[in-house]
């Protein structure tokens, strides 16, 4: 697919996150003239020629300040595209200033997370105030989750009329080629639960810990980690309170928690482990389990904002039921809901047909997110903003 009009991008950064691979495919996919960043770092292959940095490139509040100040004119002075793509808030608010101050360009700006995921952070309420001062300037709004574009029109009224959703896209082939990578499985004769996850307080791993305690004392199983962070050693030592055994590496034989780190393929253990979880408070569209699904598993996950419940129910939410058409949904784990958990991983372990069920309804909903139909929508607002 070649990308047919002029445009460029502007993100924070081209270091992880789900936004940032997709950036990576829209540049693949619909070639971007060029694409600004905020902060150093490239762990994707995108051509360095046409990589720019805007502003001192440093992070921290006063530098993002520095940077909301000094980006837009460093943009009026660079860009020759009629239209610029941003991802995340910050550069979301310097291309529609930039476009307010120098009427250069066209702004089509994308949100990656519901703006409640700013209710309970330091600043948070200067970050939604300045999205509903600034967004309304955008020539196009796009969120990836129907929920996401729900919240955003609570928040700024009248918005509506200027809102896409557009999901997150993935490589279904790129996928299906890394699972095929060797990997054994230190005890396989465990049923295996797995997560991918930044070791945050976003992602609540926490419970999970708990959960795992409770289940050893009815089936053989084990946790596996896929994800590094600052809680790390918060999560250790939780494990020890737990007579949880702790490894790092599957040369580690028979531990009950196996936090493995960053790992450049997470699809070769995606692929042959038994079931997915996800338990954080809140996410975007969340890329993890797209893959997870992609890779055949049967996913659990927790009701959170937004995007879980969105792909989990495909518009058919079933009330009252914890199992969706494509998935089990469950409240965010806490010390009041353990139980709940526990007795709906135990039928997954315990029912091998219901396991097969999801294990197939997971592989026909990633289809819906293949990388090449959501291209073909980013081209499509892309053509809609320029017309």
């Amino acid at each position: 697919m070649n990308g047919k009009h002029d445009f460029s991008i502007l993100i924070n950064s081209l270091s992880g996150g789900g936004a940032e691979r997709q950036v990576y495919y829209l540049d693949h996919h619909l070639k971007a003239s060029s694409i600004f960043v905020l902060q150093d770092g490239l762990d994707y292959d995108i051509e360095k020629s046409k990589i720019q940095m805007l502003g001192p490139g440093k992070g921290g509040a006063i530098g993002r300040i520095i940077q909301l100040l000094v980006a837009p004119f460093h943009l009026k002075m660079t860009i020759s595209s009629p239209l610029i793509v941003s991802f995340l808030e910050i550069s979301n608010f310097i291309n529609v200033l930039a476009k307010v101050f120098f009427r250069s360009h066209k702004a089509l700006v994308s949100v990656r997370i519901s703006p409640h995921f700013y209710d309970k952070k330091k600043f948070g309420g200067v970050m939604k105030y300045l999205m509903k001062k600034i967004y309304p300037y955008a020539d196009l709004v796009t969120c990836n989750s129907i929920d996401c574009k729900k919240d955003l029109i609570d928040l700024i009224p009248g918005l509506e009329k200027k809102i896409d959703v557009i999901p997150n896209g993935l490589d279904l082939e790129r996928v299906k080629k890394m699972a095929q990578e060797e990997c054994e499985f230190p005890n396989p004769s465990k049923f295996s639960l797995v997560m991918v996850n930044r070791l945050s307080h976003q992602k609540n791993i926490g419970p999970m810990m708990k959960i795992l305690k409770s289940l050893k004392e009815s089936a053989d199983v084990e946790l596996i980690i896929l994800g590094d962070g600052l809680l790390k050693e918060a999560l250790l030592e939780l494990c020890i309170k737990l007579s949880l055994k702790v490894g790092s590496s599957f040369d580690d034989k028979d531990c009950d928690v196996y936090f493995m780190g960053f790992v450049s393929n997470p699809y070769k253990y995606l692929s042959k482990a038994d079931t997915f979880v996800l338990s954080s408070f809140y996410e975007g569209l969340p890329n993890v389990v797209l893959e997870a699904m992609a890779c055949g598993l049967p996913i659990i996950s927790s009701d959170c904002k937004t995007g879980p419940r969105e792909i989990l129910s495909q518009d058919n939410y079933k009330n009252g039921s914890y199992e969706q058409d494509f998935g089990i949904l469950l409240p965010i784990p806490d010390d009041s809901n353990l139980d709940l958990w526990i007795e709906e991983i135990l039928k997954l372990i315990r029912d091998s047909k219901l396991r097969e069920h999801y294990s197939s309804q997971s592989l026909l909903c990633s289809k819906k997110y293949d990388v090449k139909s959501v291209t073909m929508q980013w081209q499509q607002v892309i053509e809609k903003v320029l017309a």
